[in-house]
């Protein structure tokens, strides 16, 4: 198993950059180093320091860069330009869109052609090959699918609590299945539903340090995902 010790963020960075030269987000990150002292600054408000990297050569995340924040949190940075070519016609980014089967973000910030995605840490130690075909069905019902290649283990996740609900980790990893039908808004609602009941006291707890941070970093609506 890959293993890190925790490190301040300029140095998870600078990590990233050493085994993963080629990670898009990362080059934006080392050619504009005040982002990442802000970045920092903003991870500090939620008494957050020191990060261990998770994007290295092995994961093959080219686009991201994902750090464990310790106390069940993942900070996914992902450079604004590479995510929008990354939503295809077939679904169409939209930052206040929860995509049912997915896990949402507790957060949503942007600091300069960054995007700071701040995701819950859930179970995928203990997902089985039998969970992915679980997982499509679950996604076909609807109406997404697994972008070709992205049906894998490693793209999901056990929630807690009671039963094995599944959940997509990485919302780049699915798309329409029928692109001339949308997204019901009822099943949005849904598995906002389900998956915060699970995970409240995660989603409250950040979402009230957000509110504070709002007040010397302004978020959007546009941004920021309740």
């Amino acid at each position: 198993m890959y293993q890190m010790k925790p490190m301040e963020v300029r140095s998870a960075i600078a990590h990233v950059r050493e085994s993963a030269p080629e990670n898009l987000t990362v080059q934006t990150l080392t050619a504009n180093p005040d982002i990442v002292d802000s970045l920092a600054e903003d991870l500090s408000a939620f008494n957050v320091r020191h990060v261990i990297p998770m994007t290295h050569k092995a994961t093959h995340a080219m686009g991201s860069v994902a750090l464990y924040a310790g106390d069940g949190i993942v900070t996914k940075l992902t450079d604004e330009t590479h995510l929008e070519q990354k939503y295809n016609s077939r679904l169409k980014r939209n930052d206040n869109m929860i995509v049912p089967g997915v896990l949402p973000p507790i957060e949503r910030f942007k600091k300069g052609a960054i995007v700071n995605e701040v995701y819950p840490w859930i179970d995928r130690h203990n997902v089985k090959d039998s969970d992915v075909g679980r997982m499509k069905e679950t996604l076909a019902i609807y109406n997404l699918r697994f972008k070709p290649g992205d049906n894998k283990r490693g793209n999901i996740g056990i929630l807690p609590g009671p039963g094995r609900k599944l959940a997509v980790l990485d919302p780049d990893a699915v798309e329409l299945l029928d692109p001339n039908f949308g997204i019901l808004a009822n099943d949005s609602r849904r598995w906002e539903k389900e998956v915060h009941s699970r995970l409240y006291p995660l989603y409250e707890d950040h979402q009230k340090k957000v509110a504070i941070l709002s007040v010397t970093h302004p978020i959007s609506p546009k941004d920021f995902h309740p």
